[in-house]
Order: C-alpha cells, then sequence, then structure tokens
C-alpha cells in the first residue's frame, strides 16, 4: 500500500457519486451552530419523537399548531410581557395578574370609570343563597342619556328621595298637608281651582281631577271626587262628593250631592242627593227643594219639587209630582212596560208611600193621582190614577188602579182574598182586614149616620112579618172558598180549588144564608142590582154574597107591630066574649 505525506489542502472536490471534485473550505458548515444555505434535506422523525434529531419541515406541521386557530394541549409557555404591553402578544399568567390588578376581580370588585350594562342588562341583587335576586332594569327605550347622582349622606327616617329635575337627588321630608291661599281656599288635583278670578272665590275646598275647575267667583264650596262640581262658575254653598257629583252644574246654589253621578245635571237648587246617580238627570231648573237618598233615587226627576224619596230607586221615575214622600225599595219608582219599552212615571202630588217590593215597582209605582197613603209591602202597588185612599199592610189594595177615598186596612185588604173582594175602581169603601180574620173586636157599637136631613127619598117600608116567616135561621161553621185558593208570589190568584171540609173551622155561628134572603128581597121587587139590596150585600168583583144583619131591624119592628095589633084585635075579642 503506497504512503502518503500530509498535504494541504484548500479545495476539495467531489461528486455525489464519490468523484472528487473541487470544493471550497469556506463553503462547508461547521458543527458548532452552523449555518447553511439552499435547501438542506434531512430525513423526517417519527411521529411523537421528543430526542435531539433535527426537525424536517413536515415533522413540524404535523407535531405542532398551525398559525390560523390554533390548538394546544398541555401546558403552553409564552414570555411574561412587558408592564402596560399593549400589542398583540400572547399574555403570561404573570402578567395578567399585575395589569388586571387595576381591574375587577369576581370577588367584592371595586370599579374606577363607567361601567356599562348594554341591551337592557339587569344589575341584580341576589339573597343570602342566592336563590333569589331583585334587579334593576333601563327602559326599553331612551329619548337621551340620564344621570342620577345619589346623596352624599343618609337621610332622616321617613324622608324621601327626590330629585331637582337635572338627575340631582336628595333626601326630602314629607309635607304635612296641603295648604289654603288667603282667601281661605284649599285646593288639591290636577286642574283644581284653576279658574279663581283674583280674590273673588272664597273659602272653597276642591279636590280631586278638575274638581271645581270652573269655579271663579263662587264661595264655600266643597267638591271631592274626578270631575266633581266640575262646572260651578259662581255657585255658592254647594256640596259634591264623588266622582262626577254636580258635575254641570253651573250657578245653581245650595246643592248637596254625594255618590258618584249624584245631581250631574241639576240645574235646580236646594237639592239633596246620596247615591249612585242620585237625582242623576234632573235637568231642569224647576227641579228644587228635594231629597233623594239610594241608587237612582229621584233619577229621572224633572220638575219635581219638595219630595222625600229614601231608598233604592225610590222616586226614579218621579217626574213632575210635589210633595211626596216615598221611603223604600222602588217605591214611586216607576213601572215599566217591556211590551212597548215603556216606563209609566209617577206624577202625583201628596202622597206617602212606605213600605218595599221585589217586583216592578212597589207603593204608588205610577201614580198620577193625589193625596194617596199606601204602608206596606206592596201597599198600593198599582195606584194611577187614585186618590186619596188609604193602604196600610202588606199588599194592601195591591190592585186599586183609580178607586179613590179607599180605606183597606190588615193584610191582603181589598183583595180577591178579603171580605170586599178584589177593589180596583171601586171608591169609598172600607175593608178590615182579610178572610182569615175571625173576630172584630171594639169597645162599644158602630154608629151609623142617620140625619134626616141628609136623607131623601124617603119612602115608609111596610114589610115585615111576612119577610120573617120566610126567613130560616142556621147554625154553620167557616169553610170559605178563598182559604183553597192558591196565589202567586205578588199576590195575585194563581188557581182556585172547591172546599172539601179540610180547612173547616171549629167555630159554630148563627145566622142566615144570602141566598135565602135575596130570595126574600127579589120576590117583593127589591135587589135587582147592587144598589136596589137592602140586607144583601155582594162584594165588588161579585165573588161572595153578605148580609147586614143590622138592617133587618126594620124589618122585624114592622113583624113587631103586626103582631101587636093582632094581639090588640086578640084581646079585644077576649075582652068582649068574657064580658058577655
Amino acid at each position: 500500500m503506497p504512503t502518503y505525506g500530509k498535504v494541504k489542502v484548500d479545495t476539495i472536490t467531489y461528486d455525489l457519486s464519490g468523484t472528487a471534485t473541487d470544493v471550497s473550505v469556506s463553503n462547508i458548515a461547521t458543527k458548532a451552530s452552523p449555518t447553511f444555505t439552499g435547501t438542506v434535506t434531512i430525513p423526517t422523525p417519527t411521529a411523537g419523537d421528543d430526542s435531539t434529531k433535527a426537525a424536517s419541515t413536515a415533522f413540524v406541521v404535523a407535531s405542532f399548531a398551525t398559525k390560523a386557530s390554533p390548538t394546544f394541549t398541555g401546558t403552553v409557555t409564552v414570555p411574561t410581557a412587558s408592564a402596560n404591553d399593549n400589542t398583540t402578544k400572547a399574555a403570561s399568567t404573570a402578567y395578567v395578574q399585575t395589569e388586571l390588578g387595576d381591574y375587577a376581580l369576581k370577588a367584592s370588585p371595586t370599579f374606577t370609570g363607567d361601567v356599562t350594562l348594554n341591551a337592557q342588562g339587569d344589575l341584580r341583587f341576589a339573597d343570602s343563597d342566592s336563590s333569589n335576586w331583585v334587579a334593576f332594569q333601563a327602559p326599553a327605550t331612551i329619548g337621551s342619556n340620564v344621570t342620577w347622582t345619589l346623596p352624599a349622606a343618609d337621610g332622616s327616617a321617613n324622608q324621601l328621595l327626590t330629585t331637582n329635575g337635572s338627575g340631582t337627588l336628595s333626601w326630602s321630608t314629607v309635607a304635612g298637608g296641603v295648604s289654603s291661599d288667603a282667601q281661605q281656599n284649599t285646593v288639591g288635583g290636577t286642574n283644581a281651582g284653576d279658574s279663581f278670578t283674583g280674590t273673588d272665590a272664597n273659602d272653597n275646598t276642591l279636590f280631586g281631577y278638575d274638581a271645581g275647575t270652573a269655579i271663579t267667583s263662587g264661595d264655600t264650596n266643597v267638591c271631592i271626587g274626578s270631575e266633581a262640581g266640575k262646572s260651578l262658575t259662581t255657585a255658592n254653598q254647594s256640596v259634591a262628593i264623588g266622582c262626577k257629583a254636580l258635575k254641570s252644574c253651573i250657578s245653581n246654589t245650595k246643592n248637596i250631592a254625594i255618590g258618584q253621578s249624584s245631581q250631574e245635571n241639576v240645574t235646580g237648587t236646594n237639592n239633596i242627593a246620596m247615591g249612585y246617580n242620585s237625582a242623576q238627570n234632573a235637568s231642569n231648573a224647576s227641579y228644587g227643594r228635594n231629597i233623594a237618598i239610594g241608587v237612582n233615587a229621584m233619577q229621572e226627576s224633572t220638575t219635581a219639587q219638595y219630595n222625600t224619596c229614601v231608598g233604592d230607586q225610590a222616586g226614579r221615575h218621579l217626574t213632575t209630582g210635589t210633595y211626596n214622600v216615598f221611603i223604600g225599595p222602588n217605591v214611586g219608582g216607576g213601572t215599566y212596560d217591556s211590551g212597548n219599552n215603556t216606563w209609566y212615571r209617577t206624577s202625583g202630588s201628596g202622597n206617602v208611600a212606605i213600605g218595599s217590593s221585589q217586583f216592578n215597582g212597589a207603593g204608588m209605582a205610577d201614580c198620577s193621582g193625589n193625596w194617596n197613603t199606601a204602608l206596606g209591602y206592596n201597599a198600593g202597588l198599582k195606584h194611577t190614577s187614585a186618590t186619596e185612599s188609604t193602604c196600610v199592610g202588606s199588599f194592601a189594595g195591591y190592585d186599586v188602579t183609580t178607586g179613590s177615598n179607599n180605606l183597606l186596612l190588615g193584610n191582603d185588604a181589598g183583595r180577591t182574598n178579603s171580605p170586599s173582594g178584589n177593589i180596583t175602581a171601586g171608591d169609598n169603601r172600607v175593608c178590615l182586614g182579610n178572610d182569615q180574620i175571625t173576630a172584630l173586636y171594639c169597645a162599644d157599637t158602630s154608629i151609623s149616620s142617620s140625619d134626616s136631613r141628609d136623607k131623601t127619598d124617603v119612602t115608609n117600608f111596610t114589610h115585615g112579618l111576612s119577610w120573617v116567616n120566610k126567613l130560616n135561621p142556621i147554625t154553620y161553621r167557616w169553610d170559605k172558598r178563598t182559604w183553597y185558593h192558591e196565589y202567586n208570589e205578588d199576590g195575585s190568584l194563581k188557581s182556585t180549588a172547591t172546599p172539601d171540609g179540610s180547612k173547616k173551622r171549629e167555630r159554630q155561628h148563627i145566622g142566615f144564608l144570602a141566598q135565602d134572603v135575596l130570595a126574600v128581597e127579589q120576590a117583593d121587587g127589591y135587589a135587582s142590582k147592587k144598589d136596589d139590596m137592602l140586607v144583601v150585600n155582594l162584594n165588588e168583583d161579585d165573588t161572595a154574597y153578605g148580609l147586614k144583619y143590622e138592617r133587618l131591624v126594620p124589618v122585624l119592628v114592622n113583624a113587631i107591630k103586626e103582631l101587636s095589633t093582632k094581639v090588640e084585635t086578640l084581646e079585644t075579642k077576649v075582652a068582649a066574649l068574657e064580658a058577655a
């Protein structure tokens, strides 16, 4: 083998096939921190290789995150940026802890500067276990920015937080009440008392929206309620309490209205109304000096004067009457005819009705007659043009319409189940009680008028013994037909029945049968009609006969006279025989 000596070579030349070529030493990388030029190709290590082998680009791309939306695993370590660095560098945890010392953390945060909760976000305050909370929230639309500045210190007990209108809040003490002006007017409410003319209006008390808003020079008025006394201008001494009470009254004085719409349209003076809609439409200037107490009491009155109506609907349709007293629900309230959609109104004067009814009206519901008195449940209910009648007792005179100067005392007096029968148009009748009465007590006998100066067409009555001989005295017990009748709730007859003895009374009586006595009268030309009956009587509705027993006295007197004459004749004959 040949032996070579040391040769200093400046350049080596070789090719990749092993053939030597000229290579400059200056183009060769050293082992320590080599620097390459051109493209360096190395083998790609196995994925996940954690050795010191050089990594190819393929290994790097496969094993590490790309710049676009990178995803990291494990712990990522980055350098800690300088304080207040405002670049896009990644921030280490140390940087965050240091820099966020100036910002709020979760526990007991402290803010400086402005804090904004967008899109109506809530500012919530949770309870002790955070199960529930209360919150503040901005309105959906805000015209301009508003800032409220809180007071610097807490207020006193019972103070309110108020604003000066510019966003500055402060603690204010609740006012102790309203005050009066120099003319002693006391006002509270939107538009209330806003038309006073200088110092002309005095001593008015006005509370409520538009209460007394038109008063210019009126004095000593009280208006309490929305639109109470709204149109009053120069009226004095008026009281309006309730929404729309005396709303349209202008200058009429001394009216008192208590209740919603009470005397809302009144134009008269010196009236008192209490209750919802009481005297609401009494718009005629002649309406005056009335008292209406109750819901709808005297609601539709027009020129009525000096009336007193107390009760629900009392005198509701009393239109032009005067000096009436109606006390009780529906009394004098008018009658409604649903068939022709018409109210029959009350216009009479000087009537007194005290009672109640659950039906269409009560005492004198649509009466145009005068000076009647009805006391009791439904007493005198159907009075229309009846005058000067007195009905006392439940349903007393219930069906009387045009009859006048009647006196009907007791339950159902003057009705079908009373001795008089049903009185409707009859005049000058007296009926005491109903068919249930069994005894009439009095400390003295009745007195019948008999002054000769008050009688005419006087004729001697000659019948006596002939009538007596025809009469047939009997004893009997009452078993009246009316006791078997059935009645409707309003007292009207529902059905009839034939007596069967089940309602027979135990008490025994003596007397006559009216039909027998009637036959005696008719045999001698009497009793062809009611006005020609002497002893017999046919009641008002022709349903029952009766007897006026005291009228048998003249018959008995004639009979005694006839017997006396016969006795005297016999005595004369006996004396003659004895003397012979």
